[in-house]
């Protein structure tokens, strides 16, 4: 990079990033928690069940949850576009194509996994460089998260 203030502000992304990852990890379980948890409610629903307290309470819980995914969304379309141009190479145009497509939300269904592959090949390949393995690290779990979800 030709810029060390914008390679030292990726870096410090970056190492914040596995922290980050945890984070936004914890937030999807609880999310999944609590749709399991009105699930059951619903499924044993009968006169005064669940209380209404606790229906007060899942709603709160619900609440701040939205929230913070909707902090997160906000992070990641600050990162991916990073994270693209950090993995971009004149070698994979295949991929840099997918990978813009993904950034910008034009990715279509069928393409996922064929992103998948090629950033799976590309983060195992042992000659390509640590902070592109990375960027690429982190745009495959981006894409894993926004997969539809399947019932």
């Amino acid at each position: 990079m030709s810029n060390p203030f914008l390679y030292i502000i990726i870096q410090v992304i970056v190492l914040g990033g596995g922290a980050l990852t945890a984070y936004f990890g914890f937030v999807g379980r609880i999310t999944n928690r609590l749709t399991a948890i009105e699930t059951r409610c619903q499924d044993r629903c009968v006169a005064g069940y669940p209380s209404p307290e606790l229906s007060a309470q899942i709603a709160d819980i619900r609440s701040a949850v939205d929230r913070i995914d909707e902090k997160q969304e906000v992070i990641w379309q600050v990162l991916q576009p990073h994270f693209a141009n950090i993995i971009h190479s004149p070698r994979a145009k295949d991929r840099d194509e997918l990978v813009d497509k993904f950034v910008a939300g034009t990715l279509e269904p069928e393409e996922r996994q064929l992103l998948i592959d090629l950033l799976d090949a590309a983060i195992a390949d042992p000659k390509w460089p640590e902070n592109k393995r990375t960027a690429g690290l982190f745009l495959l779990a981006r894409v894993y998260a926004t997969a539809p979800k399947e019932d």
